[in-house]
């Protein structure tokens, strides 16, 4: 059993790592039986730095300081460590053209399937819990995607009268969406995991770009007269992208 001091030290302080500066809340913990330093990583809480009894604090933050790269993996192995059934069990919606699809699950001894109701606002997906969910449930998935982010982009290329000539949605790693400059037009699956304001806000990114194929003040000017939110979607997309973009990419 470990002998320890509790709480000598519960504070705040910057680490540097490969990908910039972090903030790691710390508590120190003595041990009389530790040898080395160690880290305990906690999510819900302090990083833990476990010294041995009699080393100096000195040398304890010179040893934390040294495992910013650690701390980052570890934030995103317990970040990315949920299933695209178990996100969707807890955020329990799809989008859907502009709104929300309440999700349900039930088990069906056969291939996986996605039931669209419309009169309720709703999908049911069967899988068979006897084979790889996540996998089963990323198919039904993406067949539900292929028509219903190309039925809503062409929508609003429509309402904005811009010329589309051609849509795929597809199993893309690190994009939301492409275009190429003679309107073809690509999108990722996952849109449908984003809430309906910042799905819309991809397709419309896209399709300001065939007016502009660039990022320039013209485009944003653009983009922010067709969603005048536009940059606080674009920042909040940001933030959750490589989250969401983690969802099924084991299948």
């Amino acid at each position: 059993m470990m002998h320890s001091v509790k709480n000598e030290a519960n504070n705040f302080c910057v680490v540097n790592t490969s990908e910039g500066k972090i903030l790691v809340h710390f508590e120190i913990r003595r041990s009389k039986k530790s040898k080395h330093f160690q880290l305990s990583y906690d999510p819900t809480g302090p990083v833990t730095l476990i010294i041995p009894w009699y080393a100096s604090e000195q040398e304890a933050m010179q040893f934390l300081h040294c495992q910013g790269d650690w701390l980052n993996k570890q934030s995103k192995k317990k970040l990315y460590s949920t299933t695209l059934l178990k996100y969707l069990q807890t955020h329990q919606f799809i989008s859907h053209h502009s709104s929300k699809l309440r999700v349900a699950f039930s088990f069906f001894k056969r291939m996986s399937t996605l039931s669209f109701d419309e009169t309720n606002g709703s999908v049911l997906i069967s899988f068979d819990p006897q084979k790889d969910n996540d996998k089963q449930v990323k198919q039904s998935l993406m067949a539900f995607a292929r028509t219903t982010i190309k039925e809503h982009s062409l929508n609003l290329a429509h309402r904005l009268k811009i010329e589309v000539k051609q849509i795929k949605v597809r199993d893309q790693s690190t994009v939301w969406g492409t275009c190429t400059e003679d309107s073809h037009l690509s999108f990722n699956w996952r849109l449908l995991l984003l809430a309906p304001e910042l799905h819309d806000y991809v397709i419309l990114h896209e399709l300001t770009h065939l007016n502009h194929f660039d990022h320039s003040n013209k485009f944003w000017e653009l983009l922010c007269h067709y969603d005048p939110k536009a940059l606080t979607h674009d920042r909040k997309l940001l933030k959750i992208s490589e989250k969401i973009m983690h969802l099924g990419r084991e299948c």
